[in-house]
């Protein structure tokens, strides 16, 4: 959604192969327009968008207080933006202790995505210099996503915040951020 035409017709260009008219391409673009079902889903849904991006934001902000321990990172926040907190991912040198303590809890996580993009079939080779990117390779083994959608309720973000509090209590006082 913009209220610019200069963004709009960009845009549709992209999802059109890039066409700036018919059959002529200006850039490289996708074939990426909604199918029916998928755009009157997104219909409904829509007017609600504003109101979710302030929930997840809310949840974010408790889970943030919640791991304000050395022993876990969270995601640091860009100076001049709202992000929509799309994802809730957190790092962590002890990431399979807290998610194998989080599961035992009840509290489901996700590895977002459990490979670097540069080390996945469909792009080995097609990314130049990217044989091996240790920060990144490094990065993948420690970060963990947290449950982040507006449905989940006072109750359920709390739990998850306790949960995440006890699991930081239970690390020695030396635990250091990696």
């Amino acid at each position: 959604v913009t209220d610019s035409p200069e963004v709009s017709e960009k845009l549709r260009a992209l999802r059109e192969y890039g066409w700036k008219d018919r059959y002529i391409s200006s850039e490289k673009g996708m074939n990426s327009r909604l199918d029916e079902l998928q755009a009157a889903i997104l219909r409904v849904k829509l007017p609600f968008l504003d109101k979710d991006n302030t929930r997840r934001r809310a949840i974010a902000e408790r889970y943030s207080h919640a791991v304000d321990n050395l022993s876990i990172i969270p995601p640091c926040p860009v100076p001049d933006t709202d992000h929509v907190m799309h994802l809730y991912v957190v790092e962590c040198s002890e990431r399979h202790s807290l998610q194998e303590f989080l599961k035992e809890r009840g509290v489901g996580t996700a590895l977002h995505y459990p490979k670097a993009v540069h080390q996945q079939g469909a792009y080995q080779g097609r990314i130049r210099g990217s044989e091996s990117l240790p920060a990144t390779e490094e990065l993948y083994e420690r970060i963990l996503s947290l449950p982040m959608y507006p449905e989940l309720s006072d109750t359920e973000v709390e739990n998850i915040c306790v949960a995440l509090a006890d699991w930081c209590s239970s690390r020695s006082p030396g635990d250091v951020r990696m």
